[in-house]
């Protein structure tokens, strides 16, 4: 009978925080896969853990085996993650810096992945800064933050990137007087082109739009939108998209605030 058989797990330190004193914490796979800290989340296939040291805070994020043909060809979620960071840096997109990354794999198989980012300090996701925030009340705050998403936006799909969870909970907000947008949980993005890369286009601004018809008055969600397609006025392809997007999403209630 064929024994099964674990690969030694590859594990790699990003160039900038090589030789630095938090790699002594986190020298190895196995170091990495008993982090402490807090538990931030735990799902089906991946848990987050918050880890405080005396040189920074950061997210130990853990996925375990994958399912489906990407477990066995392409790349895992965990995979997918790690090159969406890179290329939102690339991008010139913050997003929580990247530490350190590896794979184990049995039989040729994606078993476990792990990822550390360094914790963007100051900063809450939008959904938190809208509901609790005393800056966002702020009209002029406001507006910098939705046309700086905006302008994410556009600079992703550009390229034929979709976020493919496009949640306020995964924009974070650093809340300095110039409000600062950063990304972050994103192992669905990819490259998409004709005929899916449209849908998956409408699909990333009706998630946005989903919290937005809570927190933002019509007349911002078209800011919105006009800052995305950098237009002033609206033309009939931009109003045919805009009826897909909000038909996508019914069901969800409307409360802007005028």
């Amino acid at each position: 009978m064929h024994k099964k058989t674990f690969a030694p797990a590859n594990w790699k330190i990003e160039p900038a925080w090589q030789n630095r004193p938090i790699t002594e914490l986190f020298n190895s796979f196995d170091a990495a896969a008993d982090p402490g800290g807090e538990t931030i989340s735990v799902g089906r296939q991946s848990h987050v853990h918050k880890v405080v040291t005396d040189h920074g805070t950061f997210f130990v994020k853990q996925y375990f085996q994958a399912t489906g043909i990407s477990a066995w060809f392409g790349y895992s979620r965990c995979e997918v993650e790690i090159r969406n960071i890179q290329r939102f840096e690339a991008l010139g997109i913050r997003c929580g810096n990247l530490v350190a990354h590896g794979i184990e794999r049995k039989n040729g198989r994606t078993q476990r992945g792990i990822l550390i980012t360094e914790y963007v300090d100051n900063s809450h996701d939008l959904r938190w800064v809208a509901e609790n925030a005393i800056a966002f009340k702020d009209i002029k705050w406001r507006h910098k933050i939705i046309d700086k998403v905006a302008l994410i936006t556009r600079q992703l799909h550009q390229t034929n990137f979709c976020h493919n969870d496009f949640q306020w909970r995964n924009i974070l907000v650093i809340e300095d007087a110039e409000p600062t947008i950063a990304l972050i949980d994103c192992p669905f993005g990819r490259r998409f082109y004709w005929p899916f890369f449209n849908y998956r286009k409408i699909k990333d601004l009706a998630s946005l739009d989903e919290q937005a018809r809570l927190h933002l008055s019509r007349t911002e969600r078209l800011r919105f939108f006009k800052k995305y397609r950098n237009i002033s006025r609206l033309n009939a392809s931009d109003k045919k998209l805009i009826l897909t997007m909000l038909t996508r999403y019914l069901h969800l209630p409307q409360q802007p605030a005028e």
